[in-house]
């Protein structure tokens, strides 16, 4: 009455052991027997050894990452920068001149202002810094803006959608040039890459 499935008996007599439909070719282990296995010492047993094996692997694995930042190797990049939107979104970002990219330069000119012992001086550095931050952020919006209008043209709506790709834009722009990572393969004008 409350059984799911076939109400068909099976045609295999009690105490005969059924074959099974497709088996693996050897007996379960026990769960003890699992355990001892998968056991492994948490200190191993030449500690310089794994050291030195533990630094090499990740030495390699840094000098992969930063030859994946030249080469835009897909499987050795950051999870951030991996797919063929994230690529065309540097793109983006790198066809264009920002505001962000020299942010930096112009901070420093501000502040050196703003310890010259000269009342005009300082107040030129205030009001040249919060000029700054506000074109800043205004041209951070806008650019946002565009990557995701350019992206929802070209990949189709639900890439536009994906989380973080307006924020990952802003980061990239707000870098200089020659420091982004991965490198800038688009010159200032140049169409994105196919």
């Amino acid at each position: 009455m409350f059984r799911r499935g076939s109400s068909a008996v099976s045609s295999v007599p009690v105490g005969t052991p059924a074959e099974p439909l497709s088996g693996k070719g050897r007996a379960t282990p026990k769960r003890s027997q699992a355990q001892a296995a998968r056991r492994q010492p948490l200190v191993p047993d030449d500690r310089k050894a794994a050291a030195k094996r533990a630094r090499e692997e990740r030495r390699a694995g840094q000098t992969r990452t930063m030859e994946a930042y030249s080469t835009e190797d897909q499987r050795h990049l950051p999870l951030r920068d991996r797919g063929p939107v994230r690529r065309y979104v540097r793109d983006l970002v790198d066809r264009r001149r920002n505001v962000g990219q020299y942010f930096l330069p112009v901070a420093f000119l501000v502040l050196f202002l703003a310890v010259v012992p000269n009342e005009v001086a300082v107040l030129v550095s205030a009001v040249a810094m919060y000029t700054m931050l506000g074109v800043l952020v205004l041209d951070c919006v806008l650019l946002s803006r565009t990557v995701k209008k350019a992206v929802a043209e070209r990949f189709g709506a639900e890439a536009a959608e994906e989380r973080g790709l307006g924020w990952y834009a802003v980061m990239r722009a707000t870098q200089m040039r020659r420091m982004r990572r991965p490198v800038a393969k688009v010159r200032h004008g140049e169409a994105p890459r196919p």
